[in-house]
């Protein structure tokens, strides 16, 4: 990945990931926390956007090991519902869902 994962989760190819959730039948807001192999971490939440159906991602708390976050990055979503999904981010492929 060549951008770093904030720009990576607020582009357009990762929205169909948030949109992919949201057609499973999470609800917003999305909290989610994102993990990689050199231990690098996001955290934060996909909030609607007033009462739009539009949502935006706030991010409360980062560590990083002073790398970009190294492939793969596992991120956990969990919605007020109780319902959780990860998400694998590799290489240049698309990220996978997993349930």
């Amino acid at each position: 990945m060549e951008r770093n994962l904030r720009q990576y989760m607020t582009s357009e190819e990762f929205a169909e990931v948030i949109e992919n959730l949201l057609e499973k039948g999470f609800k917003p807001p999305l909290y989610f926390c994102a993990i990689a192999v050199n231990g690098s971490m996001d955290m934060g939440s996909f909030d609607r956007i007033g009462k739009t159906n539009d949502l935006k991602a706030n991010f409360v708390a980062q560590y990083s090991t002073g790398d970009l976050h190294a492939l793969p990055i596992h991120l956990l979503f969990v919605d007020t519902e109780g319902l959780a999904a990860r998400v694998v981010i590799e290489g240049a492929g698309e990220p996978q869902i997993i349930h």
